[in-house]
Formats: structure tokens, C-alpha cells, sequence
């Protein structure tokens, strides 16, 4: 018996398990769960032992006729108990537990709640009961209401956008004649083309048009009149040839344009003017001048537009195919060192560097690296001296981050997808089926009848929001990341009850779809690989909550926990996938664990000074070595 009270099977917990034997699977079910409480479940779920051997008979096709033939003579007892030793694959325990789901399912999820939680050290009776009415909800949800309370210091811009510096050479040495920066608000979109003006004003000249309220037909003529100085409301391609050719002549160092547009998706119509052949650069009535004036191949043109997303034309030219969208993402932690460092010289405080890095890690996690929130919070950490008082991180993350983020990206949402985005920002992605568990749990509220529908209607409408994006690879959609991050992290703050729910029952959804018949042997390596880190990465989050009260688990405990709750899920999912398949599962789970800087981050702040990666790689080599090295 584990000290979490986890039942092992002598095969694993000796070491004995070779892949491809007939009782592998049988010493994994031992491994994973708690046999009395997967007893249990099956007594509870099929009270008359003849209804299970009905089940039992169509549901294990694979088990030998003679075995269910002999359990007709068999006790409830020994026909439970015997019922678990007569797996041939995983496949016959995910049929039998989705048939108890059908038949049983408040049973069905308190027992994968127990079997997720004690791993970590942690009981279903711990994890709080909460109200879904709307009106809980909403009450959450006024917190985040706050006004955005901007803090002025004797800061530039430029601290904003530290790491902006490295994407300026980059649009600059793109072949691409039109490249799309698309990003959340507040990351740096606008920064970037206004000092791109000042970056290369020596040999380029550019010209900045708001799309927010232009019309199409207005754009020549403004890109000639801030190019000539002189306006022209019918100023056309002739114009403009003119206007690079006197400026060439003027300044012979000249020989960069580029054409800034920004708030590019407020504006589908002028979107579709700039992919088009005929707009600005590729117009044949300029480039026919170009060449005759023997300018073509003197001079670069460019189109630069700043969007919150990815930018679609209404009609796919081939100019569409050959531009760039470069997407601008958070901050890192080294940047937001770089600026508190610069405002602590700037304003001449005796701040020493072991408390710089100190606190603008505390700033990084709590702003996710959010550009306008980290610098908003780091000037008013210098105004007070880089003293933090008692409750004054909550007091600065509430002023300058979740305020901010409601301002920039969720004021202007429909208002019944905010307790959606809300309940969601825990999860780091999500599908139709998680939509429709939250529907079933009523942690969701809908008045349709077909929840199916309705979940499949909400995905596609978060889906067309500029702070969601599709993961091809395992068909998820990832809310974004500075969003989902201050938005689950408020709630950790100010709705304790409900974040550590949610991340229960985000366990239960993970190990459910492990275990389950989706899980069989055509079950891609990619969504089982994630499955298993989600489940590492909600258990790491409600260990965090953990760690926060009075007489917390060690780290090195935690981590002790934390792998082994990982290893079981591990076997688990090895048995539900073919022999063969498992250097798959175990190399996308290695590419992903090296791509996961969000997952590190989380357990590193919850094991302080442990090599929890080397554990971790440990873990997946022992399954990774050969058959007959594995033990």
C-alpha cells in the first residue's frame, strides 16, 4: 500500500512489468487504482450479479466463453472480484467503466475523483462544493470590472517593449512585401510600427494610416500626401510614383517604404483592398512606371499591417499566400528583469539585484508577461521603493493586470460569454466534449435542450474570437495565454472555492479520457500525450493551492507525488495503446515536455530547489529502454 493509500501490484512495484504479457494490464489496473473502490463501483453500479454477466457477456467479447460460463457459478463477491483479473487489454476495462458512466454516472465521476486526487495527497472530500447559479457567477465576474488605473513615471515607452528589438531586423531582412504583426492588445502591435518610422529613418521613409475608420479609397491618397506633404483627395498611382521618385532623387539613402497600417481587423474591407493585385505595390499602373522611370529594383516596397489576428481576405489572392504573419507573444522573464532593473537606475534606488530577481519573477507570474500590465506594475513597485507590504502583491496585481486585462480584451465581449471565458480559464485548452461536461455539471448554464448543440454552437463562436486559436495537432482550442492566466489567477485570488473545483474536475476529464474506449488503439500519440500533461499540469495547480496554507507539504514530497501520479497515468495510457506504439507516446511526450515553459514554470514554483526533470526524464526513459532493460 502507497503512503497515499494507492494499491500497487506486485509486478510494478518489483519491477517485474515486461510489455506483452497477458497479466500486464492486470498489474496496471492494480497499480493505478484502489481494487476496493474499483470493487465498489462495479457492486454499486450492477447491484444483481446476473445483470452483470449479461453486461459481461456483451461487452467483453474477447474474454474466454469457458470464463464466463464458470462465473455463472461464482458469488457476487468472487464474480467482482474475479471480473478485474480477466482483462486481456485495457480495451475490456474501458468498456466496462463507460458502461457504468452510462448507467451510474454521479458514481462513475466520484470515483475517478478519488483515484485522480489521492495520488497528489489530496481527497474529493477537500475539494470544495460550489453554487453554479448565475448569480454566484455574476458576482465573481464583477470583480473584474475594475477601471483600469494607468500609472504615470519617469519611464519611456521603450521600457514596454524590451524584447520588441529583435523583430525590428526581422521585418526588415523579410522578403515578404506584406507582413501582418497580429496580436492581443497591449503586447506591442502599435509600438512597433510607430518606431519603426525612427528605427531606419536614415534610408526608409514610412507612412501610417489608422484603418480603424478608413475607407478603402482614402488609403492611395493619404500614403501620397504624408509622402509629398501636400493632400490630394484624388491623388492616384501616377501620384505616388512621382512622390518616390523625388524623394529618391532628394535623398539618394532613401530606398526603404513602407506603408504601416494599424487596427487592420477592424477593417475588412481595407483587408481586402491590400491583398488584392491591384492595391498600392502590385498595381500594374505603378509598377508599369516603376520600371519605365528605371526605379524598379531601386527601391523596396512594403506593406506592414497590425492586427489582433491572423488576417483573412474575403477572396484568397496569390499575394495572400506570400505574406508574412508574425505573431508578437508575451514578454519573458529575462525582459521583465531587463525593465525593472532599467526604472530601479532610472529612479536611482538601492534595490540589490538578488531582490530585482526576486521580485520581477513575482511580476512575471503575475502579469504572464503581458506588456502594458508588467510595466504598469513594475512602475508602481519602484514608487514604492521596491517595498512590498503585507497583501500588496494581490493590491498591484488587482490595479494594474486583471483591471487592464478586462479593459483591453473583455469589455468589448458579449456579455454571456464572460461566465464562459470565466469557468474556461483554467483549462489551458478545450474541445466540444469539455464544453459539454461543464454543460452537464451545470457549471455551464444553457437553456437548450440539445447541450451537444449548444456546446458545438460556443466553440465555434470562441473560435471567431481573436483570443482563441486552434491546435491542428489534438483539435483543441487554446484561450489566450495572458487572458487565461490573469483571468485563473483572479480567481485563485477571489473565487478559491471554484478554481480549485475546476481543476478537479479538469483531472477527471483527463483521466477519463484516458481510460476511456476513445482511448483505444487508434487513439492518436499527440492527444494522449496531452492528456497525460494536462493531468500533470491541473494536479501541479491544485498543489499550489496546497502549499499556500499553514503546514504545507514539502517540496520534495510534492514532487515525489506529483511523478508518481504522472507514472500511473503513464502505464495507464500504455495500455490502452498497442505495444508497438509506445516509442511514439513516449517521443511526442518528450517533444512536448521541452515545449511546455508554462508547465515547468508551474512546477518549479511549487518545488523550489528540486530537480524535478531529471525525475521526470527518468520517468519516460525507464519506459522508453527496451523491453527486456525495463523495470
Amino acid at each position: 500500500m502507497s503512503e497515499n493509500g494507492i494499491q500497487i501490484g506486485g509486478g510494478l512495484a518489483d519491477g517485474n512489468i515486461i510489455w506483452g504479457n497477458e497479466n500486464t494490464v492486470i498489474q496496471v489496473i492494480n497499480h493505478v487504482y484502489n481494487q476496493d473502490d474499483l470493487i465498489q463501483l462495479v457492486r454499486d453500479s450492477f447491484k444483481d450479479p446476473a445483470q452483470l454477466h449479461d453486461i459481461w457477456t456483451r461487452t467483453f467479447p474477447a474474454i474466454d466463453p469457458k470464463l464466463r460460463l464458470r462465473s455463472m457459478n461464482l458469488q457476487p463477491q468472487s464474480l467482482y472480484s474475479d471480473l478485474l483479473i480477466d482483462f486481456e487489454r485495457n480495451n475490456e476495462l474501458a468498456r466496462l467503466l463507460a458502461e457504468i458512466k452510462q448507467r451510474s454516472p454521479a458514481l462513475y465521476w466520484q470515483f475517478l475523483a478519488g483515484q485522480v486526487l489521492a495520488p497528489i495527497g489530496l481527497s474529493a472530500t477537500q475539494i470544495p462544493v460550489i453554487n453554479t447559479d448565475v448569480k454566484t457567477v455574476e458576482q465573481e465576474l464583477r470583480g473584474l470590472q475594475g477601471e483600469v488605473s494607468p500609472v504615470k513615471g519617469p519611464s519611456e515607452d521603450s521600457l514596454e517593449f524590451e524584447d520588441r528589438e529583435e523583430l525590428f531586423p526581422r521585418i526588415r531582412s523579410a522578403r515578404n512585401i506584406r507582413i501582418v504583426l497580429h496580436g492581443p492588445s497591449g503586447v506591442g502591435k502599435t509600438y512597433l510600427l510607430q518606431h519603426l518610422k525612427e528605427k531606419y529613418a536614415r534610408d526608409t521613409r514610412c507612412t501610417f494610416i489608422d484603418l480603424n475608420s478608413c475607407r478603402p479609397a482614402n488609403i492611395l491618397p493619404m500614403i501620397v500626401g504624408q509622402l509629398s506633404g501636400e493632400r490630394n483627395t484624388d491623388a492616384g498611382y501616377l501620384d505616388l510614383a512621382k512622390a518616390l521618385d523625388v524623394l529618391l532623387n532628394q535623398r539618394p539613402r532613401i530606398r526603404h517604404f513602407y506603408f504601416l497600417f494599424d487596427n487592420a481587423d477592424q477593417n475588412q474591407a481595407a483587408i481586402d483592398y491590400l491583398f488584392s493585385p491591384e492595391s498600392i505595390i502590385e498595381n500594374p499602373d505603378l509598377q508599369h512606371l516603376l520600371r519605365r522611370w528605371g526605379l524598379q529594383g531601386k527601391i523596396e516596397l512594403k506593406i506592414i499591417l497590425a492586427a489582433r489576428h491572423p488576417l483573412l481576405p474575403t477572396e484568397i489572392f496569390p499575394t495572400f499566400s506570400k505574406a508574412a504573419q508574425i505573431k508578437l507573444d508575451p514578454l519573458d522573464g529575462r525582459s521583465v528583469r531587463d525593465m525593472l532593473e532599467a526604472i530601479v537606475n532610472q529612479m536611482d534606488l538601492p534595490v540589490p539585484l538578488s531582490d530585482i530577481l526576486e521580485l520581477s519573477n513575482e511580476v512575471y507570474y503575475l502579469t504572464g508577461g503581458h506588456p502594458k500590465c508588467t510595466k504598469q506594475m513594475l512602475l508602481a513597485l519602484a514608487a514604492e521603493g521596491c517595498v512590498i507590504p503585507p497583501g500588496g502583491w494581490e493590491r498591484l496585481y488587482k490595479r494594474h493586470v486583471i483591471s487592464t486585462i478586462y479593459e483591453e480584451m473583455l469589455r468589448s465581449m458579449e456579455f454571456d460569454l464572460l461566465p464562459v471565458i470565466w469557468n474556461l480559464s483554467v483549462f489551458r485548452r478545450f474541445d466540444r466534449e469539455l464544453l459539454e461536461g461543464l454543460l452537464d455539471r451545470e457549471i455551464l448554464q444553457s437553456q437548450a435542450a440539445d447541450k451537444s448543440r449548444y456546446a458545438r454552437e460556443m466553440r465555434a463562436r470562441l473560435e471567431k474570437i481573436n483570443l482563441f486559436d486552434k491546435e491542428d495537432a489534438t483539435s483543441s482550442i487554446l484561450p489566450n495565454y495572458v487572458m487565461r492566466r490573469a483571468l485563473s489567477l483572479n480567481m485563485q485570488l477571489n473565487a478559491l472555492a471554484r478554481y480549485q473545483m475546476l481543476n478537479s474536475l479538469a483531472l477527471e476529464i483527463y483521466l477519463d479520457r484516458i481510460q476511456s474506449s476513445e482511448a483505444g488503439v487508434k487513439k492518436p500519440a499527440e492527444r494522449m500525450a496531452m492528456n497525460l500533461l494536462e493531468l500533470l499540469y491541473h494536479w501541479t495547480k491544485l498543489l499550489e493551492v496546497e502549499t499556500a496554507k499553514e503546514n504545507p507539504p514539502d517540496a520534495a514530497t510534492i514532487v515525489t507525488r506529483l511523478l508518481g501520479a504522472f507514472e500511473r497515468s503513464l502505464l495507464l495510457a500504455m495500455t490502452a495503446v498497442q505495444d508497438e506504439e509506445h516509442p511514439a507516446l513516449l517521443h511526442v511526450l518528450k517533444a512536448r515536455w521541452s515545449q511546455d515553459h508554462e508547465l515547468q514554470e508551474a512546477i518549479e514554483r511549487v518545488t523550489p530547489g528540486q530537480d524535478y526533470e531529471e525525475q521526470f526524464m527518468h520517468v519516460l526513459e525507464k519506459y522508453a529502454a527496451p523491453r527486456d532493460e525495463v523495470e
